[in-house]
């Protein structure tokens, strides 16, 4: 329990806690305030505006859950910070059982990664509640588009910031370890989407999106949400990759040697 308080507290009196959590709020709010507008431009078979397909008003509320970046850089922070700081020889030697230090800090990042994502994609869903005001031409969302919204949000924020841990200590390096992460999510995985789409739904993004439940086509390659996981099976293989990267990033830390 002391170890548990301890990374609380290292997770409440850092700045970039709630730096992470501001730009969170920010990205996931300006993406689904302004999808209605993008999506208003658009007109659907019948000539009318897309937004009179309630696939593409889930859509833009599932965009508030698309923060998960900042979850898995406060997880990289988490740990790879106690290496820049040069705080993490006395962490290992105040708790000399490293099993104990990696459980905690995976604990409080899960925690933390959930808080996170939900503060952020509750904020944008009235975002994208208050600009879908704006166009009478609008549907209502299904009604489960809140709870999967809100589903995707917690179990991505968990599940990515115990990832970050698990990268933090496999990297060590901070800066490195985020920009891995960085150009995994927003980069990697984009493009091995759009060179395999069959493949997409395997991928931690198309996990996530299987979650919200949206059944859209993305550009004009023929991606499409519509063939992949269900939400629940989508969970599952999230928490696998937590699982299996973690188990991965534990074993190592413990043969490794801190300076």
């Amino acid at each position: 329990m002391k170890l548990f308080k301890s990374e609380f507290r290292k997770l409440i009196y850092s700045r970039t806690t709630y730096g992470l959590l501001l730009a969170a709020i920010g990205l996931a709010s300006l993406t689904s305030g302004v999808l209605p507008y993008v999506f208003s431009k658009q007109l659907n078979p019948m000539g009318t505006s897309a937004l009179t397909q309630q696939a593409v008003v889930d859509t833009v509320y599932g965009k508030a859950a698309g923060a998960y970046l900042f979850a898995i850089i406060l997880g990289v922070i988490l740990m790879a910070g106690e290496f820049r700081q040069g705080t993490a020889v006395a962490t290992f030697l105040a708790a000399p059982k490293r099993g104990h230090v990696f459980l905690a800090k995976v604990s409080i990042a899960a925690l933390a990664g959930a808080v996170l994502q939900l503060i952020a994609s509750g904020i944008a869903m009235v975002v994208a509640h208050t600009a879908l005001g704006f166009y009478p031409e609008a549907v209502a969302p299904s009604d489960t588009a809140y709870l999967d919204t809100i589903l995707a949000s917690v179990i991505s924020g968990a599940v990515l910031a115990v990832v970050g841990v698990a990268v933090g200590t496999l990297i060590r390096n901070q800066m490195l370890g985020t920009l891995v992460a960085i150009l995994w999510l927003n980069l990697i995985e984009p493009i091995m989407i759009l060179v395999f789409p069959d493949g997409a739904k395997w991928w931690a993004t198309g996990a996530i999106s299987g979650i919200l439940n949206l059944h859209v086509s993305v550009g004009r390659n023929g991606v499409t949400t519509a063939n992949y996981l269900e939400p629940w099976q989508a969970s599952l293989l999230l928490l696998g990759y937590g699982a299996v990267i973690s188990l991965i990033s534990f074993a190592t830390t413990l043969r490794r040697d801190v300076d």
